[in-house]
């Protein structure tokens, strides 16, 4: 069982479900009907690996910098697929934060990066994030199965025992980074399309966390934002 959430314990597959429920919900309101429907592919792989970087996290009690190993995740995913792959990468590496993705990574000096005790152990999150992905993400199956044998591959290929070359890593996070805003600043389209994709991604990903009862300005804002557009043809 993945964990995508402590404090309540939350899976990383019912998060995703929970996220897809509440992008559907969005998808019924009219300003999706105006800004979002040629987005909707990107958006949908986006939900559903956001968080895949955390199956490294299952050792820790926190998931500090999870979405640059997501983005790493999302490289691999969508690279051959007829999608736009900088629109997906920038979706997932910045729902939690709006910038400092170099600084981050430049801070991210963890002192090992040990993501299981047995190799076998982490063999089993991989074939467990594999079902998530293929149960949840709107893609022919043998093309999905292409791309998530392609993600393990590339797993693979970083760990040595149960360590993770984390460093190597970030190198690809950091290179995507740099093309997404290189690409961000000459091309407007991109800029409306990926501040657009965050936004979105930002208000399911809050939208799929289980209600604690406790109310915070953020959430305050989420549920103002959701009752707004409650209503399918209100703008």
């Amino acid at each position: 069982m993945i964990i995508a959430r402590y404090d309540p314990i939350q899976t990383l597959e019912g998060h995703i479900e929970a996220c897809l429920k509440a992008f559907e919900s969005l998808k019924q309101r009219k300003f999706w009907k105006i800004f979002g429907e040629k987005f909707e592919k990107e958006l949908q792989i986006a939900i559903v690996l956001h968080d895949s970087g955390k199956i490294f996290y299952q050792r820790k009690r926190n998931f500090l910098g999870h979405e640059l190993f997501s983005a790493f995740v999302s490289h691999f995913f969508i690279d051959l697929l007829d999608l736009d792959l900088r629109l997906v990468e920038a979706t997932i590496l910045y729902h939690h934060y709006a910038m400092g993705i170099k600084e981050r990574i430049e801070k991210f000096k963890f002192k090992e990066f040990k993501v299981c005790d047995r190799v076998e152990e982490f063999e089993g999150i991989v074939e467990e994030h594999e079902r998530i992905v293929l149960k949840y993400v709107a893609l022919e199956k043998s093309v999905a199965k292409e791309a998530i044998e392609r993600v393990n591959n590339q797993i693979r290929k970083r760990l040595e025992g149960c360590r993770l070359d984390y460093g190597g890593i970030l190198k690809i996070v950091k290179e995507e980074n740099s093309e997404i805003w290189k690409r961000f600043a000459e091309d407007r389209e991109f800029r409306k399309s990926m501040l657009f994709c965050i936004n979105i991604m930002t208000l399911v990903d809050y939208a799929g966390v289980p209600d604690t009862g406790k109310k915070t300005d953020f959430g305050k804002i989420v549920e103002d934002f959701f009752r707004i557009y409650a209503s399918p043809g209100r703008l």
